[in-house]
């Protein structure tokens, strides 16, 4: 569900759990099986199904959010489920962008969503399609109630067919179709910025909206080849092509006109000026991955790799190595590396330069190292983990500044390392204690692992 322009989730924003059954995170750097962003963690979504129910729910903040979902059962079990929610929003008092005034805010947003799933002996298709409208509050950054709002609309369809390929191997086939369209419409300076140099002239903010339509396809063949009762092999091929097919804005002032000096600007009372903010490119890669897990010597045994060719970028290839060892059943010692890469992205390095942000051509993947020891009990009732972790960056995609705008660079190498302990107790029946404890062992790279949460799970 990674946006194919940004790779980020956002389209995720308000998705009813109503559609979840579960979620599954495999945690640690997981390109040697899935490719980039697969940086230190993959979330797998499973949805529900085989389900009849219908909830209603309101409250002060939220007017409605209506779910409903049906199933049929036969030679082919098809699920249908919807979601429509309307919230008011929270109030909120911040500062304002442009002033030292505070000011009144809040953040509503409507959403409706179609989840719709076919599925055989053997095979399944997914269909989602959601809309999500929002407004006010925090939008790039910035306050301002009159302009901020955001349009984002989003199909994803899934396609899966198993089969065996050998009597040892199982097939599976796999095809995933993307469309996204956002519109954000927001406020760039203050107000009466170009009142002298705009024609005609006008003490309106340059505000405007930037609508981008992206896509993707991709097409993936796993395979698991069953070698021997103790050795198990993974191996498979991706292709993928993420597409920008729509970068524009639509602003009261020209752009054009703007960023060459040509005064005076033209003003566009009704944001008529068309400005291309996105270069419109698409990003194609290619990847191959094998794993190999084994028991020999009283110890589970991983050792996996997978080389990815992005169109324009280097190679890649990144290794995982694992072993665990049993002293007793309950006790697990567990030796873990992994490596990780996030090729650039099509929203930060085909951005046209504008006002304040610009893409960067230049970059180039940003990587992950991660060692993990961990020593583990795992009884009845209780869970003890405790473990020492190091985490070694090369090349980190971060905010910086292009010729006096921001934009994306590539920083300099950064490591962390630290201790974490977790403890689940099942008291009883109802109940349970979990407590979870990390000690970071150096306070630098803790400021640039926050910087690089937001695509902590891509």
């Amino acid at each position: 569900m990674n946006a194919p322009r940004s790779g980020n989730v956002a389209h995720l924003a308000n998705f009813s759990l109503q559609h979840v059954e579960r979620v599954e995170i495999l945690r640690g750097p997981g390109s040697s099986i899935y490719g980039s962003n697969a940086f230190t963690g993959v979330v797998n979504i499973v949805s529900r199904k085989d389900i009849s129910a219908a909830s209603l729910s309101s409250g002060n903040r939220l007017d409605y959010d209506l779910f409903a979902a049906h199933s049929f059962q036969d030679t082919l079990n098809l699920t249908i489920q919807a979601n429509i929610a309307d919230a008011r929003g929270e109030p909120y008092l911040v500062a304002d962008s442009y002033s030292n005034q505070r000011v009144t805010t809040s953040d509503p947003f409507k959403q409706h969503s179609l989840h719709v799933a076919l599925e055989g002996e053997h095979s399944r298709i997914e269909w989602h399609t959601r809309e999500l409208q929002m407004a006010d509050f925090y939008h790039t950054s910035r306050i301002s109630n009159q302009y901020n709002r955001s349009l984002q609309k989003a199909q994803f369809l899934f396609a899966e067919h198993e089969f065996q390929l050998t009597e040892q191997i199982q097939s599976t086939l796999l095809m995933d179709w993307v469309e996204t369209e956002i519109h954000n419409g927001n406020q760039s300076t203050a107000p009466g910025l170009f009142a002298t140099i705009s024609q005609p002239a006008s003490d309106e903010p340059l505000h405007g909206v930037g609508i981008f339509e992206d896509r993707r396809i991709a097409l993936n063949w796993q395979n698991n080849w069953s070698y021997s009762p103790q050795t198990n092999v993974q191996f498979g091929l991706e292709w993928q092509q993420n597409s920008e097919l729509r970068a524009e804005g639509y602003t009261n002032f020209d752009l054009v006109s703007l960023l060459s000096r040509d005064y005076p600007i033209q003003y566009f009372p009704n944001t008529d000026s068309v400005s291309k903010i996105g270069t419109e490119g698409s990003q194609r890669f290619m990847g191959a991955y094998t794993q190999i897990q084994t028991h020999a010597m009283g110890v589970d045994w991983i050792l996996g790799g997978r080389y990815d060719r992005y169109q324009g970028l280097s190679g890649q290839f990144n290794l995982r190595l694992g072993a665990i060892f049993y002293p007793t059943d309950a006790w697990q010692l567990k030796l873990l590396y992994g490596e990780a890469f996030r090729a650039p992205e099509i929203s930060e390095t085909g951005l046209i330069r504008g006002i304040t942000r610009a893409g960067n051509p230049y970059l180039i993947s940003e990587s992950i190292n991660t060692t993990d020891i961990i020593l583990q009990y795992l009884g009845d009732d209780l869970l003890l983990s405790v473990g020492a972790f190091y985490n070694h960056y090369t090349h980190p995609i971060i905010v910086g500044d292009v010729d006096g705008l921001v934009s994306f660079v590539n920083g300099t190498q950064q490591s962390s390392q630290g201790l974490e302990t977790e403890l689940h107790w099942q008291l009883n029946n109802q109940t349970r204690l979990r407590v979870t404890a990390t000690h970071f062992l150096n306070s630098q790279p803790r400021l640039f692992v926050n910087q690089t949460a937001w695509r902590r799970f891509s």
